[in-house]
């Protein structure tokens, strides 16, 4: 409604620019991941692995969770890149002492940059560059390129996986290093999964939003050049990578706001709802400013990401080892030599239509990103506003479903024989 109303009005033009939060980016652009991946065998290896129970996996398909779905995917890119090497050192073993070399190096670059301060941190992005130099001068990029042109159906389709999440992360560290251009980029090639899984506000605004900040750029280069200084974002402490959405900020703040027992009770009463919404914030305030004068407030502040400091690296890495081996178990998907989209735990395999669609979502979805732009914004032979349809395409999950539909009453059977036979077994260890 807001941006009907922005594009209706030109004072409203004049005076505002609306911006998607990045915070709902997030949680929709992981919802897509989700329907991407889900009854894949990846969801499945998280629960074989130990890392969650199927209450969380769900949670983490429908991007309700944002961190612990962000770990999960992090885990998962990690170890399907062990699994991917260790095709690509059997293709090319020459390599394999220059990888390690270059991985020490990175990692002896990182263990110095933790230890410094958020000014003095350049030794990573140094020994990133230097790295980068040293694969092109050994031809180590156009040799992965050669073996992802020989990879088959479910290697594609981790393929695509792998850079889907990679280009979510490239949106995370727009947010988090206050970084436009990067912003910009990255959503844009986020558009696709949104028209591709049918989440039609962010496939319908998005595009909006990329042409309005086009236009900001020509037309207010005052307001682009504190864009570009990092101004969409907000930074609460002095910690490096730790700049959030304003909507984040808002979420946050909401959360200081509420008390022990909030409005329960009152939302029915406009004057105590007034009152609260009044107070609140002004007792928050002077809470911290008590805490601050009298040094009540233990916590230190930090001078680097939590991420960095605590258990959850270590916690990542033991991760990414348990759900490698528990692919491995199954077969090392980038070392099949079947030609089938199957399911890499149970090896059911995909009928042709949904093969089709998985194989090719990354086009389908910038076919109708491009189709939109021309038709709805270019030509306007149709208005953004008019209905769209949904693309419906065929996943893993529709072959979970159908299978489901076929074995109801069989499970069924198996389920209260199970239960039986447990029966039995309690009655007989009492006896």
């Amino acid at each position: 409604m807001a941006m009907k109303l922005w594009m209706e009005r030109e004072d409203i033009q004049r005076q505002f620019l609306f911006r998607p939060g990045e915070l709902h980016i997030v949680f929709w652009a992981l919802a897509a991941l989700g329907k991407y991946v889900e009854g894949s065998g990846i969801d499945q290896a998280w629960v074989e692995a130990g890392l969650y129970s199927p209450t969380t996996v769900t949670q983490i398909l429908n991007g309700k969770h944002m961190y612990r779905a962000l770990e999960a995917h992090t885990v998962t890119l990690l170890a399907l890149y062990s699994l991917y090497f260790r095709k690509f050192l059997k293709l090319q073993p020459n390599e394999e002492a220059f990888l390690k070399e270059a991985s020490t190096c990175l990692g002896e670059a990182y263990q110095e940059d933790i230890s410094r301060d958020t000014e003095s941190r350049n030794n990573v992005s140094d020994a990133v560059t230097k790295a980068i130099e040293m694969f092109e001068s050994r031809e180590i990029f156009e040799k992965m390129k050669q073996c992802e042109g020989t990879a088959n159906k479910i290697q594609h389709f981790i393929n695509s996986y792998m850079k889907q999440f990679e280009n979510f992360l490239q949106f995370v560290r727009a947010t988090r290093q206050r970084d436009m251009l990067l912003h910009m980029q990255s959503l844009e090639g986020l558009i696709k999964y949104f028209f591709a899984h049918d989440h039609l506000n962010y496939a319908r605004l998005l595009p909006l939003y990329i042409s309005t900040m086009q236009e900001t750029e020509k037309d207010h280069p005052e307001i682009w050049a504190a864009f570009v200084k990092g101004n969409f974002c907000v930074t609460k402490g002095i910690a490096g990578f730790t700049s959030i959405g304003p909507d984040h900020g808002i979420e946050q703040e909401n959360r200081e706001l509420k008390v022990v027992i909030g409005i329960v009770g009152i939302t029915q009463n406009e004057k105590s709802l007034d009152m609260y919404f009044l107070i609140a914030p002004k007792l928050s305030n002077l809470q911290r400013e008590f805490e601050k004068t009298y040094c009540i407030d233990n916590k230190e502040k930090r001078t680097q990401h939590h991420e960095v400091t605590g258990g959850k690296l270590s916690r990542v890495t033991q991760n990414a080892v348990k759900l490698s081996a528990v692919f491995n178990q199954h077969g090392n998907p980038f070392e099949s030599a079947e030609d089938e989209m199957y399911n890499l735990l149970t090896k059911a395999v995909m009928n042709e239509t949904a093969t089709n669609d998985i194989l090719h979502r990354d086009e389908i979805g910038q076919q109708m990103f491009e189709d939109f732009v021309t038709e709805r914004m270019t030509e306007g032979k149709l208005s953004v506003w008019d209905k769209m349809k949904k693309r419906k395409l065929e996943t893993f999950k529709g072959m979970d479903r159908n299978q489901s539909r076929g074995q109801g009453c069989q499970d069924k059977r198996r389920a209260r024989t199970l239960a039986t036979v447990h029966r039995y077994l309690q009655k007989s260890t009492r006896t």
